[in-house]
């Protein structure tokens, strides 16, 4: 194949440029009023790098180019990985990154995460670990593991959202401050401490999902320092609203970009799931298609599900476990008293995190005498409110309303996000006020 000088030359500039940045790394030269560590100086340039790579090199150049970094880091800075890697991840946005196409971010992403797929494969265990915990209503388990994420691959906005969604559930208004302040204090102004309150505010009791949402969508759009495209990407950050366009899209790709692998990884995911349930970006799939088998190497069933979603004769490369049928046979052969019993112990001991079980319980406890009513409020009580919805009582849609609420306060684990989008009961509309 002929080459071409010029992205040759693209590569090699990039190359030199990783080879002054661990160059500084190594020098530890003394540098007056200095404002951040040299772990830190290196993880930002590291980050505005890419940015900067992602639209220099072609896609064709994408793998060799990360492969060559990974290697020049693990054997030139094997100490790095033992400097904690905190906040320095969430330190602001590169509003001067370089704009690319969507195809761009989805083929470059994907090459950075199929660059890392061991990591992510050691962080979605840990996830499902973590998911496990909280949907056995063992808050502070979860929290303690959510620390350890954290520890090894620092802070990300992720896991910020989802502690304090945690810290509210183990001990309400008070402690939900506590940790946000914490949080704000690290940088006084940014991103992060913007997110962390109205991620706070978002998850009060006295805080209603529909007009926090609109609060929240004026704050962002007549914010006077954000630009059209960090604007769309904390509207999807904050509201879970997804821009129109491809061109959004592509905005919210390149913000997240400023932030943690995790972040990126997770906001690719959600990237790929609106792309294959959007007819508008249906030409995208194919490029979608081509990007989801270059992760087949990393082990997380959502991944794999899109893949399918697009091309049901694509093979499998990841085991699922079996779904336990217990509660589903019951209901479907009209024997409501078992499935109630079989859904009752699923809530009671999920065995295994499982969204369908949770909505199969909630259809098999819908046939009970309606209960006393009670607060529900947890992340386990979704079958509860999914049976309260569909018994259609006066308080239907209250109820409904706090599923989505715990939907998105949840929705970094594929549990807690999965109600936000299928539950949307037949004739809720019409349920009396």
């Amino acid at each position: 194949m002929k080459r071409n000088p010029r992205a040759d030359d693209a590569f090699i500039n990039q190359q030199n440029k990783v080879r002054g940045l661990i160059s500084d790394f190594k020098s530890r030269k003394f540098v007056k009023d200095r404002s951040s560590s040299h772990s830190s100086q290196f993880r930002y340039g590291i980050r505005q790098l890419l940015l900067d790579t992602r639209v220099d090199l072609n896609p064709g150049q994408f793998n060799a180019f990360l492969a060559w970094l990974n290697h020049q880091i693990a054997v030139q800075l094997p100490t790095l990985q033992n400097i904690p890697i905190g906040y320095e991840e969430l330190s602001g946005i590169f509003t001067d990154a370089p704009k690319a196409p969507l195809e761009c971010e989805l083929l470059w992403i994907t090459a950075r995460l199929k660059a890392d797929a061991d990591k992510l494969n050691v962080f979605r265990q840990a996830a499902n670990g973590l998911e496990q915990l909280v949907f056995s209503n063992r808050i502070e388990e979860a929290i303690e593991s959510l620390k350890l994420i954290e520890r090894v691959f620092g802070t990300s906005l992720w896991s910020v959202q989802l502690r304090i969604a945690l810290e509210h559930q183990a001990g309400g208004l008070e402690r939900q401050k506590r940790y946000t302040a914490e949080v704000r204090k690290v940088y006084r102004r940014g991103l992060l401490g913007f997110t962390t309150y109205h991620t706070s505010v978002r998850n009060e009791d006295r805080s209603t999902l529909s007009k926090y949402c609109d609060d929240v969508k004026e704050r962002i759009n007549n914010h006077q320092y954000y630009d059209s495209s960090v604007k769309a990407y904390a509207l999807y950050r904050l509201a879970v609203e997804w821009p129109i366009s491809e061109n959004g899209f592509a905005d919210i790709l390149r913000v997240e970009q400023s932030h943690s692998l995790i972040d990126i990884y997770e906001t690719f995911i959600a990237v790929a799931q609106e792309i294959v349930r959007r007819e508008n970006l249906g030409e995208l799939q194919g490029v979608l298609e081509k990007c989801l088998r270059n992760l087949r190497g990393i082990n997380d069933f959502r991944l794999h599900k899109a893949a399918l979603f697009i091309d049901t004769q694509q093979p499998l490369t990841e085991v699922f476990s079996p779904r336990n049928s217990s509660i589903s046979d019951a209901l479907f052969s009209g024997n409501c008293k078992a499935a109630v019993r079989a859904g009752l112990g699923y809530i009671k001991s999920p065995i295994c995190t499982d969204t369908w079980q949770f909505t199969y319980a909630g259809l098999a406890l819908s046939h009970m005498k309606r209960p006393r009513d009670t607060k529900l409020s947890r992340p386990n009580d979704i079958s509860q409110l999914i049976a309260r919805i569909l018994n259609r009582s006066d308080f239907s849609i209250d109820y409904f309303d706090q599923l989505k609420k715990l939907a998105v306060n949840f929705r970094g684990l594929p549990t807690g996000e999965s109600p936000r989008v299928p539950w949307r009961p037949v004739g809720l509309s019409q349920a009396k006020m």
